[in-house]
């Protein structure tokens, strides 16, 4: 089984970046972040406030017994969303263990939501951060 933690999309909610000195516009994607956060909310989980830092708008939240990291970034036309387990041990990584059972229950719910909210448009999940194929309309690959 495959987790593809990194998601692609472009939403409806208005531009809510700040322009910095050269008319550049920053701190992107809160308004996508903080919708994100309610969904998840709505699930039941423990959310914190999200924060701005050098990558996007960031925020932890807890299901069940375990802790994930969500980040949203405002790339030129998309957004990004990293949703990962921080939950998972070096261990578990290295050996190549397979994903928590939680872990794979928070994307699928995720997802769903995101695929039902009008909001959020072409949403495609991948494996890292580079974008590269294969790209998946789930975030989870149940044969892999």
């Amino acid at each position: 089984m495959m987790v593809r933690p990194w998601a692609e999309f472009v939403s409806d909610f208005p531009e809510d970046g700040v322009e910095d000195e050269d008319g550049v516009p920053q701190f992107r994607g809160r308004a996508v972040t903080e919708a994100i956060v309610e969904i998840l909310k709505g699930f039941g989980f423990q959310v914190s406030p999200p924060e701005y830092d050098d990558h996007g708008w960031g925020f932890e939240f807890r299901a069940s017994e375990r802790r994930f990291g969500g980040l949203v970034t405002a790339m030129d036309e998309t957004l990004l969303l990293n949703c990962e387990d921080l939950s998972r041990s070096l261990t578990d990584k290295l050996f190549k263990r397979p994903p928590s059972p939680i872990y794979v229950d928070v994307m699928k719910r995720l997802n769903g939501a995101l695929g039902r909210d009008p909001r959020f448009h072409h949403l495609q999940w991948y494996a890292d951060s580079n974008l590269k194929p294969p790209v998946s309309a789930s975030p989870v690959d149940e044969h892999d």
